[in-house]
């Protein structure tokens, strides 16, 4: 895949583990880790076992890193003057969303992930091609995001806005968006729209494109005139700074005077936006008087603020910069994930499960024996991959083998094979455990399988059922194998005795081929 490889889907949850299925079955198909970063719950019980218990189960073959997030982290994150700012004060942000991405980035650049995406849990995206867009386009842009449709994501005044007749659009924000951490310079400060921020550097935005589309599932922003208040600043510190930049500004030329003709047009469109709201003819009263609260609660918050917070904030938030990259530059990298997390000051904070398809090694004869059995058959198979005719690829999920398929690169012991599909590599013995069974993880190895027979330029593959297998003739079916137009033929099929003695007998066969796109 290239550029095109997803390394690791990020995401920063308060949600519980039915609420990460989605996110969980796009890094399965994509290959990618998912990480996700769980905020404390209500009752104190760490959320990360659960999660993982819960897609583990109904995705085995993704590769999991839950983490409890504590309230705050120490060296070596630093610590950002602009926290320091707000902390205590009408203005602090009392969620932890900025520290969790901060974290995903640290995270991707110790242990060497380089195209990662960050993914909201309430965002569902139905095209997982649209997240391989996405990184493809990260050589030419700092960051990638997804286009959000479903519920806008918006502030709470921007949906008043929109709501009562004005218009409003959208920007890339932080829900779904593709970045190459190994590149990254700036960080998310801990304000709403710190998405936004992150895509400044000190003086402008940075490229930046637009891909693909995403869902954001619906909720009530005016449900709680607390939500309007606590994004008011940043909303107010957002929206002023790229009102500056679309009129040709720069970051710094934000000075007091320009902040305080902003806010007071600011003032002026909630206000207006109140007026509006009362003369609506169409709005059920219940949803109008939570409107108006929550826009009183937001143009009373925004009378708070003077205009040199503003200056203040954004001369520190340089500085973070500053920090931040200091940072980056001394974090050790080619960690493993594990060693990552505890130099992060996370040990005893998080969960882990693996998977991975890979080639065996002569040191998983053991393994292979003790799960699946089988002596002569997988030791047979790694001597013929050690002289190179043919790959034996395992399935393992915390290295314990629970699949496996052998890829034949040898002339098919078949004459009518041989005849008409020269050269066609063989695949064999598709095996998974019992349990395992229908969780797709022979689609798994399949699919793996295929890649890397189109890695060593193959461009066809065959493979042979059992006429009474119509439960693998079925799942091949659904992998795009169609009958060879020959019907069935005579072979012959290993038998291992329960002394060990392998015999083979008599057999027959439906031939089932693949063409394998470039």
């Amino acid at each position: 895949m290239g550029g095109r490889r997803i390394d690791a889907i990020i995401v920063p949850s308060a949600r519980s583990a039915p609420y990460l299925r989605h996110a969980a079955g796009l890094a399965e198909g994509l290959g990618a880790t998912l990480v996700v970063l769980c905020s404390p719950h209500p009752r104190g019980r760490a959320r990360a076992r659960d999660i993982v218990a819960d897609l583990s189960d109904r995705y085995p073959l993704v590769g999991l890193v839950a983490v409890d997030m504590p309230p705050a982290l120490d060296h070596p994150m630093p610590r950002f003057e602009t926290s320091k700012m707000l902390a205590g004060t009408r203005f602090e942000r009392r969620t932890d969303t900025s520290l969790k991405r901060n974290l995903g980035l640290l995270l991707a650049r110790s242990v060497g992930w380089h195209r990662v995406v960050f993914l909201d849990d309430d965002i569902h995206v139905e095209d997982p091609a649209d997240l391989c867009r996405a990184v493809s386009l990260l050589d030419r842009h700092y960051a990638v995001g997804l286009s959000v449709g479903g519920y806008p994501d918006n502030s709470v005044v921007c949906h008043a806005h929109r709501d009562t007749g004005g218009w409003q659009e959208t920007f890339v924000g932080g829900g779904a968006l593709a970045v190459r951490a190994d590149r990254v310079e700036s960080f998310f400060p801990n304000v709403y729209n710190e998405d936004w921020l992150f895509l400044l550097d000190d003086v402008r935005l940075r490229p930046v494109a637009e891909t693909g589309t995403a869902k954001q599932q619906p909720y009530d922003p005016f449900a709680n005139p607390e939500r309007a208040r606590g994004e008011e600043f940043g909303d107010d510190l957002a929206e002023g700074v790229f009102a500056l930049l679309d009129r040709g500004g720069r970051v710094q030329d934000a000075d007091e005077q320009y902040w305080r003709g902003f806010l007071a047009a600011r003032g002026k469109l909630i206000l207006d936006i109140i007026e509006r709201t009362k003369k609506l003819d169409d709005m059920e009263p219940g949803q109008r008087q939570r409107m108006l609260a929550s826009l009183r609660a937001a143009y009373g918050r925004l009378q708070c603020a003077p205009p040199d917070l503003f200056v203040r904030y954004l001369r520190a938030w340089r500085a973070d910069g500053t920090r931040w990259r200091r940072c980056l530059a001394e974090l050790p990298t080619d960690l493993s994930v594990e060693k990552a997390l505890v130099h992060l000051g996370l040990a005893g904070r998080y969960t882990t499960r693996w998977s991975e398809i890979r080639p065996a090694g002569p040191g998983d004869l053991s393994h292979l024996l003790s799960a699946l059995g089988q002596e002569h058959y997988f030791a047979d198979r790694l001597d013929r991959q050690a002289a190179g005719r043919g790959v034996l690829l395992v399935a393992l999920i915390d290295s314990r083998p629970v699949g496996h398929v052998y890829l034949s690169l040898e002339p098919a012991e078949e004459e009518d094979l041989r005849r008409y599909l020269p050269g066609v590599p063989l695949l064999c013995h598709l095996e998974v455990l019992p349990e395992l069974r229908s969780r797709g993880i022979g689609s798994a190895i399949m699919t793996t399988a295929e890649a890397e027979l189109r890695r060593r330029g193959h461009r066809m593959v065959v493979l042979g059922v059992d006429l009474d297998n119509h439960r693998a003739a079925e799942l091949y079916h659904r992998l795009r194998y169609r009958p060879w137009a020959y019907g069935p033929v005579e072979t012959t099929r290993e038998v291992v005795r329960p002394d060990g003695r392998t015999e083979r007998v008599p057999d027959k066969c439906r031939i089932f081929v693949k063409k394998l796109s470039g």
